[in-house]
């Protein structure tokens, strides 16, 4: 990631993008969105450069979507 200063815009990464959703689990569950881990590794490709927009266009404009800021948490009792 670049940051930005001296009034440069922010940019990510592709390869970082790439290396993120490359490590998304098998076995993790979906959030807020809906989408399957499984998803997310398949369509990665075609997804890095829409998800390095969108999170360039966040940074830049320092706005957090609210549906990023909701998660779903189940307890689970282990004993």
């Amino acid at each position: 990631m670049q940051s930005a200063h001296l009034g440069e815009p922010f940019t990510i990464s592709i390869n970082i993008i790439r290396k993120w959703l490359a490590a998304i689990g098998r076995n993790i569950s979906t959030g807020p969105d809906g989408i399957p881990g499984d998803i997310l590794k398949l369509c990665r490709e075609a997804t890095i450069l829409y998800l390095a927009r969108l999170l360039d266009i966040t940074i830049d404009k320092a706005a957090i979507s609210g549906e990023w800021k909701k998660a779903t948490v189940v307890p689970i009792y282990k004993g």
